[in-house]
């Protein structure tokens, strides 16, 4: 996972229309990202062992019976049949309640949910739609990102 932080006492600066911020990197802040992107990296291989998945560079594989999942950050592909090369992907992404969490901790949430139920994949198909501020859906409005 991409492990690259802003350098010494670097500040980061985000802008967009009516937000304006600006974050500071010192020396201890600096290290404790470091070791919770660590943490959640161990995780990730214990999670990978568990699950019989196979990590990738920045994605997870993980097969359940004849069905393929291929993890990322907040994508998964799931490929219904292997053995069948004209098998159609279907593609949706999932969120957790901490989008902050690192990228590994991420993928490893998403392995454990899947391997346990890999039906939930369909729910979260089922739920591809943008959503008006009171939490209803527009009427026939895919989501895409």
């Amino acid at each position: 996972m991409n492990n690259r932080l802003p350098e010494h006492d670097a500040e980061l600066t985000l802008d967009r229309p009516g937000i304006s911020m600006a974050l500071s990197f010192d020396d201890e802040s600096r290290a404790e990202l470091q070791r919770r992107d660590e943490r959640a990296e161990a995780y990730l291989r214990r999670v990978v062992a568990l699950t019989g998945a196979k990590h990738k560079r920045d994605y997870c594989v993980l097969e359940v019976g004849k069905t393929r999942f291929i993890v990322l950050g907040s994508h998964i592909t799931r490929v219904r049949d292997v053995t069948d090369s004209m098998c159609q992907c279907e593609h949706t992404c999932f969120y957790l309640p901490s989008q902050y969490m690192p990228v590994s901790e991420k993928i490893a949430t998403a392995l454990l949910q899947l391997k346990n139920n890999p039906a939930l994949f369909d729910g979260w198909l089922a739920r591809k739609a943008i959503l008006k501020p009171d939490g209803q859906m527009f009427a026939d409005q895919p989501f895409f990102y």
